[in-house]
């Protein structure tokens, strides 16, 4: 039951909702507001210089109303902003990787990528940034000056043209809050500094799509350095055609290969949505010849130190890693052979899939359903939409359509019967 309001909160409570009960006395009101692009409830209130402030929970969105719990976590997040206490002294001392390992065990639905961007972003901030040895430790002073420094700081040595990307810190960023909201859930910290930083944007460069011509020279490459290596050739096609990470199909279980398709449970999609792959006859046979007893890759793992030589050697029982490694290495060996074209990466070949099944189906939204992507990071990200499309024909077709027509003593002609200037 919602408690009465007195005093001065009757006349900001009109904008809000609840009321926090703070100690001293102190009541402050808030509101819940979904969030449906980060899919979560946040509370809207404002902080004790009258600013409005908005903060994540960890609560999805499933209704038109947040769930009880959402109350306390507001009133915990609302607490830390109006009285924030003191770390711990033994909590304190946890450095980053202890902390990122808890949260990589309380996280089991957390992708693999997902866990990745968490360690990169820190490996980030400690690096520029030595003297914050825990994320306990992160200020907002010191999120804008690992921001400002990062950016300033030269890039790695060819790459950039010397100079760092906003897209990459922005990457950075959003993984440092999605695990900083990781340690708010688990009751380390009780606000997210990195939420709602932006990077300031920068000049976005396209990725190339190969050519159907660079795709084909790749996997002769491929072929003639390795001809009895069936079971990478098989991943490899496999890659191709379902236009997936290279870690969801490195992940892949046998059992996920009946009947001619290849079917992905909502678990396994970044949509989490499931998803029926029809295989080529061909493919599905050549899959089914190399596949493992449990993992689809087993036998292509077993094979790895035959043809490949590791100078800290190989697990002794089934790595998906180990195949994900493996198969990023060789991609990065071929580009390296040819230093005078443009990076041939595994992602490459995902553009390539969406930008050739919108080019089949002659919709981004129908390429995007069908493949298990939102439509707009299809555009925005993977398409070349002038491939996809073949502008230069559709151009053709309506380019006499487009044309104005000019009104004059002999009834409507064109603009070629104007008079030319200069």
């Amino acid at each position: 039951m919602r408690r009465p309001l007195t005093g001065d909160a009757c006349t900001v409570a009109k904008r809000f909702t609840h009321v926090a009960d703070l100690a001293g006395g102190v009541r402050v009101p808030y509101s819940p507001k979904p969030r449906p692009g980060r899919g979560k409830w946040s509370v809207v209130f404002n902080d004790p210089q009258g600013r409005r402030r908005q903060l994540s929970t960890v609560h999805e969105i499933r209704g038109k109303h947040p769930p009880l719990e959402f109350h306390e976590d507001a009133t915990r997040l609302i607490r830390g902003v109006y009285s924030p206490e003191a770390p711990d002294p033994a909590i304190g001392r946890r450095g980053w990787d202890d902390l990122l390992d808890e949260v990589a065990r309380t996280s089991p639905h957390a992708r693999p990528e997902t866990l990745r961007s968490y360690r990169a972003g820190a490996k980030a901030v400690r690096e520029i940034l030595p003297e914050v040895a825990s994320p306990l430790d992160v200020t907002d002073d010191r999120v804008r000056r690992f921001s400002k420094l990062w950016l300033a700081a030269p890039s790695k040595a060819g790459r950039g043209g010397g100079r760092r990307s906003p897209v990459t810190l922005s990457y950075y960023l959003r993984g440092l809050s999605a695990f900083t909201n990781h340690l708010v859930q688990l009751g380390h910290v009780a606000t997210n500094p990195w939420h709602g930083v932006k990077a300031p944007k920068g000049e976005r460069t396209r990725k190339p799509v190969p050519t159907e011509g660079d795709t084909t020279e790749f996997f002769d490459w491929v072929h003639a350095r390795y001809p009895g290596w069936a079971a990478l050739h098989a991943l490899l096609e496999l890659k191709c055609v379902s236009a997936c990470r290279t870690a969801d199909v490195c992940q892949l279980r046998t059992a996920q290969l009946r009947g001619g398709k290849l079917t992905f449970g909502a678990d396994q999609t970044k949509t989490k949505e499931s998803r029926s792959l029809p295989l080529p006859p061909g493919l599905f046979a050549a899959l089914s010849g190399v596949a493992g007893p449990v993992h689809l890759w087993e036998n292509l793992f077993r094979q790895i130190p035959a043809y490949r030589k590791a100078s800290n050697g190989y697990p002794d029982a089934f790595s998906w890693r180990t195949v994900y490694y493996v198969v990023n290495n060789l991609f990065r060996e071929y580009s390296d052979a040819h230093p005078g074209r443009p990076r041939f990466t595994p992602h490459a070949l995902r553009r390539r899939a969406i930008t050739l099944t919108v080019a089949a189906t002659g919709s981004v939204d129908a390429a995007a359903s069908a493949i298990g992507v939102h439509p707009q990071t299809a555009r925005s990200y993977y398409l070349d939409a002038k491939r996809a499309f073949d502008t230069d024909d559709v151009m053709r077709k309506v380019a006499e359509a487009l044309r104005p027509k000019l009104t004059g003593p002999k009834g409507d002609q064109s603009t070629e019967s104007a008079p030319q200037i200069g």
